[in-house]
């Protein structure tokens, strides 16, 4: 070796430490569980769009009344008797 000792050779971290550990101050969570967060958020923003779709065709849907269509047409005159 050249004299520096593998000590000095390691980079520090200079960040300051929060209390819990982490950089953010946030505790340490395994990624399952931060992605089981993820798709209980997810699946809980479709429920609220199907609810809202839902809510919007009850509103703005429904049977309309039926109005009769009410036109004269004119038939061609048939030439002769058929049977």
């Amino acid at each position: 070796m050249s004299g520096i000792s593998v000590k000095n050779r390691v980079q520090s971290d200079t960040r300051p430490k929060s209390p819990a550990g982490t950089p953010s101050g946030k505790p340490r969570t395994s990624l399952s569980a931060e992605r089981g967060k993820s798709k209980a958020r997810i699946a809980f923003y479709a429920v609220g769009a199907l609810f809202v779709i839902l809510a919007l065709a009850y509103i703005d849907g429904g049977e309309e009344p039926l109005h009769p269509i009410v036109q004269s047409v004119s038939v061609a005159a048939m030439s002769g008797n058929q049977s």
